[in-house]
């Protein structure tokens, strides 16, 4: 993979390798790299649960971080349903999610087990399709700062391997928040990626208008202009919405 540019979408994936058909340790190198050198890191979190998701074989990724205000807060997630689904438990302030931020512990969880731990979002979550849940913590100088939360809809628990991966992958995610040594860099880079989320947020919902396609289409559409435009998504997002507020 090679560096980009201030502006590029991202960084370029070897085009005879589409995403589902890497290998796990290629995804992870790829995934590193493009970390580093995409200069949005809305964008950048945003191709890393993808890649999170195609790595350990699962059906949906998200991350949670502590928010400004303490708070558990949605950074990113690979679909609007995910999205939707980890909105929900904060909101209710439980579930996996909630609860590996909180403790700085991971959670395992399959099955029926999922409604009996957790009685308000277990249903929802089941009702979602997903029958294994597994949280890495993500650890700043000890202290929790986020948790990356991966969903399969078999009740297969993510085998050794994968689990090592999926610890690495939350490691990354970590420094790639941290960039710096103290706390304070953390929070403000969790404040810059909840401020482009939010931006992000609002295009898909132009998109929605404009287009009258699904939320769960939105993204992608929004990702097919910022490759055709050769400019990053949190840029085509930006000129969206000021060519909507633009519009009488």
């Amino acid at each position: 993979m090679s560096g980009a540019s201030p502006g590029d979408p991202g960084v370029p994936r070897d085009p005879g390798r589409p995403r589902g058909h890497r290998d796990p340790r290629d995804v992870f190198v790829e995934s590193v790299l493009a970390l580093v050198t995409t200069p949005e890191m809305t964008d950048a979190l945003n191709d890393f649960v993808r890649d999170v998701a195609e790595a350990l074989h699962v059906d949906a990724v998200g991350i949670l971080v502590r928010g400004p205000s303490g708070e558990a807060e949605l950074l990113c997630a690979t679909s609007h349903r995910m999205a939707e689904l980890a909105i929900y438990a904060v909101g209710h302030k439980e579930g996996p999610c909630v609860e590996s931020l909180r403790s700085g512990v991971g959670v395992i969880m399959t099955g029926e087990a999922i409604c009996a731990r957790w009685p308000s979002v277990g249903p929802y979550i089941e009702a979602a399709g997903f029958r294994m849940i597994t949280t890495i913590p993500m650890l700043w100088q000890d202290a929790p700062v986020g948790s990356l939360n991966v969903f399969r809809r078999s009740p297969q628990e993510l085998t050794a391997a994968e689990m090592l991966l999926a610890q690495s992958f939350a490691a990354v995610a970590t420094l790639a928040l941290g960039q710096g040594s103290t706390n304070d860099r953390v929070a403000g880079s969790v404040v810059s990626v909840l401020n482009g989320r939010v931006v992000i947020e609002q295009a898909k919902g132009i998109l929605f208008q404009q287009r009258g396609i699904d939320m769960q289409e939105t993204y992608e559409a929004l990702r097919a202009m910022a490759e055709s435009s050769g400019r990053s998504v949190s840029q085509t997002a930006r000129d969206l919405i000021s060519d909507a507020q633009r519009r009488p």
